[in-house]
C-alpha cells in the first residue's frame, strides 16, 4: 500500500502552556496541518478537517483524552470529506472514563493515511477503517496497540482495498468482543498481528473474516 508522503506546509507546536495553541482542534481549524505534540495530555475529540495533515505526538505520553460516550469518536479524520494524506504518530488516545464506550480511532472514507506507534485504550472499538464513499484505500498502520477495549479493529461498508498492517497488538475486555473484525475488505494485509484476553474468563473471538471479503 502507498501511505502519506507529503511535506505539511504550516508546522505549529500545541502545549498547555508557552505555546501558540493549547488545543490541537483550534490549530487544526486555524489552517494548521503539522501539528506537533509536547508529553502531556490533551482535550479531544479532535476531528482532522484537511489533507495533507501531520499530528506528531513525543510520545505515549501525548494523549488525547475524551470522556467517551456511545457516540464519541475520539480522533477522527473528516470522513465525509474524502481526504487524503494524513500521518497520525507516536501518541495515546484514551478514554478518561474507562466506560469502554465509544471509538479511539476513525479513519474511515480517507486514502493514504499512515499510523505509526499509536496506542488506543479504554473503548467500544479501538480503531474504525470503513469505506462507504470508495475511498478507504492504500492506509498503512505500523505498531498500533489496543488495550482494554471491547472490539479493536474494524473494517466495514463497501470494499475497502489495499490497506496494511504491520504489528498490532490487542487486548480485547469483552467476553463477546472481536479483535479483528474484518467486514467487506479487499486485499487487507494483516502482518504480525496479536491479540489477547484480558483476563482468563474474558476470552473473545482474535479474528473474524466475512465471506464478502476478499484476499486477506
Amino acid at each position: 500500500a502507498a501511505g502519506a508522503s507529503f511535506t505539511a506546509t504550516t508546522s505549529i507546536a500545541v502545549c498547555a502552556s508557552g505555546c501558540p495553541y493549547t488545543s490541537i482542534q483550534t490549530a487544526l481549524n486555524a489552517g494548521y496541518t503539522h501539528i506537533r505534540l509536547r508529553p502531556e495530555t490533551y482535550s479531544g475529540a479532535v476531528s482532522i478537517p484537511n489533507s495533507d495533515t501531520r499530528i506528531d505526538g513525543a510520545g505515549s505520553g501525548s494523549v488525547i483524552s475524551c470522556a467517551a460516550t456511545a457516540a464519541t469518536n475520539c480522533l477522527k479524520i473528516a470522513t465525509s470529506s474524502n481526504l487524503t494524506r494524513i500521518i497520525i504518530e507516536n501518541l495515546t488516545v484514551d478514554n478518561s472514563l474507562t466506560t469502554l464506550l465509544g471509538v479511539g480511532l476513525d479513519t474511515s472514507n480517507t486514502s493514504n493515511v499512515t499510523l505509526r506507534n499509536v496506542n488506543i485504550t479504554d473503548f467500544g472499538t479501538g480503531w474504525v477503517l470503513a469505506d462507504y464513499n470508495n475511498q478507504t484505500f492504500y492506509n498503512n498502520a505500523y505498531n498500533i496497540r489496543m488495550y482494554n477495549v471491547n472490539n479493536c479493529f474494524r473494517t466495514e461498508g463497501t470494499l475497502s482495498n489495499d490497506n496494511a498492517i504491520y504489528g498490532a497488538r490487542c487486548g480485547v475486555a469483552a467476553a463477546n468482543g472481536i479483535a479483528y473484525n474484518i467486514i467487506n475488505a479487499e486485499g487487507l494485509l494483516l502482518s504480525n498481528i496479536e491479540s489477547e484476553p484480558a483476563s482468563s474468563t474474558v476470552i473473545g473471538t482474535a479474528l473474524k473474516v466475512s465471506s464478502s471479503s476478499i484476499g486477506i
